[in-house]
């Protein structure tokens, strides 16, 4: 059995890492997606949560981002102007 050079062991390395990096931007890309296909469910679900809190005093809705952690939205209070954020899970 031939043992690798060590110049064939770091092509080797080189390829590989060059593999994985395009696997995890695809699985990103995954994720984007499907964070921007459920983005709708979020913000009924924002709403329904936040309504039944604050009622119809809830202004100035921003839809920040969307992350592993879930979504975020910022809101104000029409008698509150201090910027308030949210986190809502779908899971």
């Amino acid at each position: 059995m031939k043992v690798p050079s060590k110049s064939e062991l770091k092509d080797r390395i080189e390829y590989l890492e060059n593999q994985n990096a395009a696997l995890l931007e695809k699985q990103d890309a995954e994720q984007i997606d499907e964070r921007e296909r459920r983005k709708p469910e979020a913000i009924e679900k924002f709403y329904q949560t936040v309504g039944g809190i604050f009622g119809k005093t809830v202004c100035n809705v921003k839809f920040e981002h969307a992350d592993a952690a879930g979504y975020w939205f910022t809101f104000e209070l029409t008698n509150d102007p201090r910027r308030q954020t949210i986190r809502i899970n779908l899971d």
